[in-house]
């Protein structure tokens, strides 16, 4: 208001992403989904009308273009936004030049190979003959063979050069991009699998033979493909034999989409793992050896960098200046903390977390303390000066100094003078000393700027550095030994070794031996690893089948009983696993927050009875405390700070910052000078003895424990705070171990019930399927077997009640053919009696004639005797026909077979009806002109006669009757097929066709 300075807002120079882009995003995604789907119903459409080949053409040459429009233009423009499209994450060539390129061309590839699988007429093929199959068949072979030769290319370069974790077991350390990233080569490795569906599943089925053959040709692709890296060759060609292999032994069979994806989700798996595993250790040990070289110096080449680039900033800064003029600008600590928190937040942010920064004022007269206990006090330049002259090398045109045999750390020094009007020097000196606890557990994570920090690729590792084979320094879990002499190798500078379980990384710089390690990978990390590979690719091979396939809402709910007992099983262990899971993780996290709690009340009491041993006696205390054994008070709190490995703060009574063991928390503004209002407000106003909350910087929540400190009479001195963010990262570390053993632990328990359940629910409906079918192929008149069944449980009672059912059955159906068979030859009789009776009643009036005739003494009667004789023999000759006709029926002919052109007789048969009325005859012969058999002529005969005659006869009256005649050649066997169109035999006599 009165022209005062009051604040300043600065806008980052560069727009940070808003979750607003996801709006448009999505929308484009859907868009280009869209676009997609319409392309391939509009190929589809014109593969209908044209030739497929120009579609599947015109296909891939739109999706070349639209990638190549997207490659060049980078529109849409939101896309590139993202860090998916960034070269950040990885980048190939020009042609990949980030993972969102490769996904994009993936999804292509993946989208033209269902096409060309769809679309592709293969059936053209295989009407060419014998040669042109093999041909075409051997030329999508190779281009299987090559797509798998481009997939492993893709999959390694994206594991080698990108800065990805595919390490699957590292479940909280991956990212959405490394499942992106995987996705994308799933899509990829579609290819091959869709050439290979091609040719088993609509190519038919070639000779075993053949497809040896061509699995040969291609596998000699693959072998000039990567003949000069036989680690990736030899594994490589077990996957595709194994891939190729799997779909040429299921595609022609029953098994089942599922146990096919099951299959083949398995092999990937096991692939996937190994060159994950292999690869991934490759690249970890490079990035070591380079960070291993990097420590093995103290000169940090990048610090120096920097120094160079700062220094004419710092040497001519007019603000610094005037902070330094006034005579008596060191009478109170305010000043130091001014001009430090001024150099700190100017020139020394970003890379700098990785040193400890200290500003050192004084005079040309003045006398410095150093050390504890009984310090020596020594002239403030006197004392620079003799450590730049021992062990300093000024960095060329600067004055920071590289100060040496700081038992492997890196130090600089950085001096400036500034004289006054009473010729008064005063001295500037600037500490920046490397810390290796910045990757160390504990180390506040609030101070290490990722971005630039040298040592956060060591967090999760084991370091140590030795001097002249002594240990110097050492972090991690490994037990390092005090000297490097069983480590180092004579012969070469690096060494790479494996050793009580950890695999260790070596280099000798001179005097200087730098050993990174890292844990063993166990037999429970390779099982997690597969667990979590194989769900991913089962979950996303069925996705594929469920949108390509796209089966009905009915299909989905008719399912049998097999598959509803698996999903049943399935769902209730998996519901149970995740609920298991979720209430151990909650609870164990609970139980970690307790011990926490209970840790930093602990230190809490402890921290208060040593601040009390040195400050009970004072009746105030102020920022500028100091005693013998300490230059200040933060002095005091940074040595508590370090004992009893906690940040330590204290407030005045007002809640203004007196004191802290960490001053880079406040200068960069992380945390406010002010203690929270919450805990002055329970701690002054509700008069609270102790109080605990938790509070957050950022994205980090930590836990904050507050007490008032008391005099030795009883007067409030100030507030004690204890914030736990020092320690956050442990916490974090054990919640996320938990969190990763859960979750392994809870998958692979998921992986084997989804086993257990197929196994389980095959087990149990087995006898089901094995009681169908045997109830499937009962039939009357058709002998059944026994079902054998050794159990004695429900499903061995069906089965015994199923044995005696077919025993009852068989001896009704018995029975029945005994009572009808009596039935028929009772109706037979009859109408042989019927039949009889006929001849005999004339016969009989004939006889009573030819006598009433005798004794009537008939003239003629020679004449009528002649007559009666006539007519008696043709009585007697009908009924030799009846009894000829009914010994015929009782008893078949003999054979008399022969050879018979089947072609000819079946025609000479046909010439007998060829006259019929409203009759057509459909003929198909075979190419043969002649088909020998050896039969019966006239059984033959009259078979074929009968049935073109019952064929005729079942034509309706005033209906065009079609008789179709087929004629088949089966190995040696011949099928004659004879059809007609007519009513067909009527449903109440059809049960009765084979009786007599």
């Amino acid at each position: 208001m009165n022209g005062d300075f009051l604040f300043t807002l600065l806008f980052p120079s560069k727009k940070e992403t808003s979750y607003l882009i996801y709006i448009p995003l999505i929308l484009w995604i859907l868009a280009f989904a869209s676009f997609i789907m319409l392309l391939m119903s509009l190929i589809n459409f014109i593969s209908g009308k044209t030739n497929n080949y120009i579609s599947l053409l015109i296909f891939l040459v739109i999706l070349i273009l639209v990638y190549y429009l997207f490659l060049k233009t980078k529109q849409p423009a939101i896309f590139y936004i993202t860090e998916l499209f960034s070269p950040y994450r990885f980048s190939l060539n020009s042609l990949i030049p980030s993972l969102g390129h490769l996904i994009l061309m993936s999804l292509m590839a993946a989208v033209f190979s269902y096409v060309f699988y769809r679309d592709f007429p293969i059936a053209d093929f295989l009407k060419g003959g014998k040669v042109k199959t093999f041909i075409s068949s051997g030329l999508l072979m190779l281009s299987g063979a090559a797509s798998i030769g481009i997939f492993h290319y893709l999959f390694s370069q994206l594991i080698s050069t990108s800065n990805m974790n595919f390490e699957s077991y590292k479940v909280l350390e991956l990212s959405w991009f490394s499942i992106a990233a995987f996705i994308g080569m799933l899509l990829f490795l579609l290819v091959p699998v869709f050439i290979l569906l091609l040719i088993f599943r609509k190519g038919g089925s070639p000779k075993w033979y053949e497809n040896l053959f061509l699995l040969v040709i291609s596998m000699v692709l693959i072998l000039v493909f990567y003949y000069d890296d036989l680690t990736a060759l030899i594994p490589l060609l077990i996957f595709w034999i194994a891939m190729v292999l799997s779909v040429w032994l299921t595609a022609g069979r029953s098994s089942g989409l599922f146990n096919t994806t099951v299959l083949l989700s398995l092999l990937f798996g096991l692939y996937s793992l190994y060159f994950i595993t292999i690869l991934s250790e490759e690249k970890v040990t490079e990035n070591l050896k380079i960070q291993a070289v990097a420590f093995s110096t103290e000169n940090d080449p990048e610090a120096e960098h920097l120094l160079l680039d700062v220094w004419p900033e710092i040497s001519s800064d007019t603000i610094l200046k005037n902070m330094m003029m006034p005579e008596s600008f060191n009478a109170h600590r305010e000043d130091v903390d001014r001009i430090s928190n001024y150099i700190s937040e100017t020139y020394f942010g970003g890379y700098w977390g990785n040193y400890n920064f200290n500003v050192v004022l004084c005079s040309n007269d003045e006398m410095l303390s150093i050390g504890s206990g009984k310090p020596l006090i020594e002239n403030c330049f006197g004392f620079f000066d003799e450590r730049i002259k021992m062990n300093g090398y000024q960095l060329t045109g600067t004055g920071f100094y590289f100060i040496d045999n700081q038992g492997g750390r890196a130090y600089y020094l950085g001096r400036l003078f500034y004289k006054t009007g009473s010729k008064i020097t005063h001295g500037l000196f600037i500490e920046l000393y490397s810390d290796v606890n910045v990757f160390q557990p504990g180390y506040s994570e609030l101070l290490l700027d990722k971005k630039y920090h040298k040592y956060a690729g060591l967090k999760d590792y084991s370091f140590s550095k030795y001097i002249n084979g002594e240990i110097v320094l050492q972090t991690g879990e490994f037990p390092y030994d005090k000297t490097d002499a069983e480590y180092v190798d004579k012969i070469s500078d690096y060494r790479i070794f494996t050793s009580d379980k950890f695999r260790h990384v070596l280099y000798k710089n001179g005097a200087a031996t730098v050993v990174i390690s890292r844990p063993c990978m166990t037999p429970g990390d390779y099982m997690i690893s597969f667990a979590y590979l194989f769900a991913v690719i089962l979950i996303f091979s069925n996705l594929v089948i469920l949108i390509t396939r796209m089966p009905s809402l009915r299909s989905l709910t008719s399912l049998n009983f097999r598959q509803k007992l698996q999903i049943s099983f399935t769902g209730i262990l998996l519901f149970a696993f995740i609920m298991i899971g979720l209430v151990v993780s909650i609870l164990t996290i609970r139980q970690y927050e307790l011990k926490h709690n209970e840790n930093i009340k602990e230190k809490l009491n402890s921290v208060y009875l040593e601040l009390e041993s040195k400050l009970a006696s004072e009746r105030r205390i102020s920022t500028d405390w100091r005693n013998s054994s300490y230059a200040s008070l933060n002095d005091f709190l940074v040595r508590l700070s370090n004992i009893f490995n906690t940040d330590i703060n204290l407030y005045d009574l007002n809640g203004y910052l007196i004191a802290t063991s960490r001053q880079e928390i406040f200068y960069r503004d992380l945390i406010s000078r002010r203690i929270d209002n919450l805990a002055l407000i329970n701690m002054k106003d509700f008069t609270r003895s102790e109080y605990l909350q938790k509070e957050r910087i950022g994205r980090l929540e930590y836990f904050s424990a507050y007490v008032p400190f008391y005099n030795n009479e009883g007067q409030l001195l100030a507030y004690l705070n204890l914030p736990y963010f020092r320690m956050q990262s442990v916490l974090a570390n054990e919640i996320s171990t938990l969190l990763v053993a859960v979750i392994n632990f809870t998958l692979l328990l998921v992986v084997i019930t989804m086993s257990l359940s197929v196994f389980i629910s095959g087990r149990l409906t087995a006898p089901l399927t094995m009681l169908s079918e045997g109830l499937a192929s009962v039939a009357l008149g058709k002998k059944s077997e026994h079902l054998r069944y050794r159990g004695s449980d429900e499903i061995g009672e069906l089965v015994r009640q199923y044995n005696s059912m077919l025993d009852e059955l068989e001896d009704s159906a018995r029975k029945l053919t005994n009572s009808e068979r009596e039935y028929a030859w009772r109706e037979m009789a009859k109408q042989i009696a019927h039949e009889i009776k006929n001849p005999l009643t004339p016969m009989k009036l004939n006889v009573q004639q030819l006598l009433k005739s005798w004794n009537d003494r008939v003239p003629e009667f020679d004449k009528k005797l002649e007559n009666f004789s006539k007519n008696q023999i043709e009585y007697i000759d009908n009924l030799s026909t009846i009894a000829t006709a009914f010994s015929s029926f009782a008893k078949m002919p003999g054979n008399n077979p022969a050879e018979v052109d089947l072609t000819e007789q079946i025609r000479t048969s046909l010439e007998l009806y060829r006259n019929s009325d409203n009759v057509r005859f459909d003929v198909e012969w075979p190419h043969e002109t002649r088909v020998i058999v050896f039969a019966d002529k006239e059984h033959l005969n009259g078979i074929f006669s009968n049935l073109i005659k019952n064929a005729i006869q079942s034509v309706p009256p005033g209906a065009e009757g079609i008789i179709g005649i087929r004629m088949e050649i089966r190995s040696n066997k011949i099928l004659v097929t004879i059809s007609d169109n007519g009513t067909g035999i009527p449903e109440e006599l059809r049960t009765k066709d084979v009786y007599p």
